[in-house]
């Protein structure tokens, strides 16, 4: 949702092979965003965020918003009378997934934001 992944990555990184920092040393944080709260498509959402790092793991992933946003691209879908259209998926199950991305070792640890 920032837009800023990719460039805070390349400075880790940068930094990394300048020898300034180690990665152990930092403490890396990224959420899902809203409407990424479908269990299918959680784990997918991790990996691009570490993509976008260019890194191997997070030490923290969030859900940014206990509630679903309805998928299809919108950053923020609307209704014709300007209200946020919700998706029906349950933040239970977008946890479990989160829980998922723990053990194959993409995030070390998970929680929730807002």
């Amino acid at each position: 949702i920032y837009g800023n992944e990719t460039e805070v990555g390349n400075g880790i990184r940068a930094k990394i092979a300048e020898g300034v920092i180690k990665r152990e040393d930092i403490f890396v944080t990224s959420k899902l965003w809203n409407t990424f709260h479908k269990p299918s498509v959680v784990v997918d959402a991790c990996k691009q965020s570490l993509k976008n790092f260019g890194l191997d793991y997070l030490d923290l992933y969030l859900i940014h918003w206990p509630v679903g946003y309805e998928e299809g691209g919108e950053t923020f879908p609307r209704k014709a009378d300007g209200t946020i259209r919700f998706s029906d998926a349950d933040y239970v199950d977008t946890w479990k997934e989160l829980e998922n991305c723990v053990k194959l070792g993409l995030v070390k640890s998970i929680g929730l934001s807002n």
